[in-house]
């Protein structure tokens, strides 16, 4: 009922604007009180507790009892949960209940990669740890194009970078790249290609899972780098003993990238652009600044990442991106927290300083505000 009465009190206000006529309120008004059942979700709740619970013994008797179970029992089992958990989605996408069908599919995108490790376990294979990730990367495929929800699509972009790192580190080459700080530029690399390739996919789904896979392995970069220009004196090597294979990598993705944006937007975002260039900046000169240098390391790194947040922001609030904004703000507001504690030992001195830049950013966000107030934002950037 606390719902239905923020609506009511958001649809009379909206009716008192000349927003909304008196037909669309009522329509509306019966819409959101269809849906109101509270009854029904506290008997869904208790059900969904007591399944679980359910499940939790059964998978816990199991485990006790795991060298016991033939091995013919533990395949036909195996076997058996991965039908039906295509099955099940089948019955749920034709009755309409598509959150169901989904949670099918994404229970049988795990169920694939079970199976593989139990057939592995069963018969004594062993192999290349990246093939079973690879394969259910392959197979996790049809079920996130099926499914309408994103979590699927995170989930075989998972098993994807999941292959990915482990093909590596069976080449002997993970090490290498966070010897030489090279892994960071990686990363960078592999959220710009994600970028460059959401916009040309048709499923939304996939396109939401590749942002926010971006913002994830960008936000890992700059962190490393962060700790990097603060105390990073075992990072660095000789610049011409780096391997040079992910630099080019990430400065290739970028212009892709780049070149995407333009085709879907048909103009620079300068704000992005900005970020763009100094988290590649910021990532890179990381392993480049010898540890004898007397460049004050900590205070660059620092400046570094609060520019990088502050173009972030400004890019989302362009952009019409609360999420955006709200990542950034709060990546620069935990930065700066962290940075009083690494200066001062003093609880006294932390405190000052946290104050006077609370004072201060308070003061940045009021004139922007006021700015954002006289100056009226373009209708293209609020759609």
């Amino acid at each position: 009922m606390e719902h239905v009465g923020r609506i009511e009190r958001k649809l009379s206000e909206w009716r008192e604007h000349g927003l909304l006529d008196a037909a669309q309120v009522a329509r509306i008004e019966a819409h959101e009180r269809s849906k109101q059942g509270g009854a029904r979700w506290v008997v869904w709740a208790f059900a969904a507790v007591g399944a679980l619970a359910v499940i939790a013994g059964i998978i816990s008797l199991v485990a006790a009892n795991w060298d016991d179970i033939p091995d013919g029992i533990k395949l036909g089992a195996g076997l058996v949960l991965l039908i039906a958990a295509m099955l099940g989605a089948r019955a749920a996408d034709h009755q309409g209940h598509d959150w169901i069908r989904d949670l099918a599919l994404l229970l049988h995108q795990g169920l694939v990669l079970a199976m593989i490790g139990l057939v592995a376990q069963v018969y004594h294979l062993s192999g290349h740890p990246y093939r079973p990730f690879a394969a259910a990367f392959a197979l996790a495929i049809p079920a996130a194009l099926v499914g309408r929800r994103a979590i699927l699509c995170d989930a075989a972009i998972y098993l994807g970078l999941q292959a990915l790192w482990l093909w590596l580190v069976e080449r002997e080459l993970m090490e290498e790249l966070w010897k030489h700080f090279r892994a960071p530029q990686l990363l960078v690399a592999i959220a710009a290609l994600f970028i460059a390739t959401a916009p040309y996919l048709r499923a939304e789904t996939w396109a939401r899972a590749l942002h926010r896979w971006a913002f994830m392995l960008t936000g890992v970069s700059l962190m490393t780098a962060a700790f990097a220009w603060g105390d990073g004196k075992h990072f660095w090597v000789q610049p011409w003993m780096q391997p040079e294979w992910p630099l080019v990598l990430m400065l290739v993705a970028l212009a892709a990238a780049g070149i995407s944006r333009w085709r879907q937007h048909r103009r620079v975002e300068p704000a992005a652009f900005i970020a763009a260039c100094i988290a590649a900046t910021f990532v890179v000169s990381a392993a480049w600044v010898p540890p004898w240098s007397h460049l004050p390391q900590q205070a660059i790194g620092f400046a570094f990442f609060c520019a990088f947040c502050v173009a972030y922001t400004f890019a989302g609030a362009a952009a019409g991106s609360k999420q955006a904004v709200n990542a950034g703000s709060f990546a620069l507001a935990v930065r700066i927290f962290v940075l009083f504690f690494e200066l001062f030992s003093d609880l006294t001195d932390t405190g000052i300083g946290l104050i006077i830049t609370g004072v201060l950013l308070v003061s940045i966000a009021y004139g922007w505000w006021r700015l954002r107030v006289l100056i009226p934002v373009p209708a293209e950037v609020r759609q």
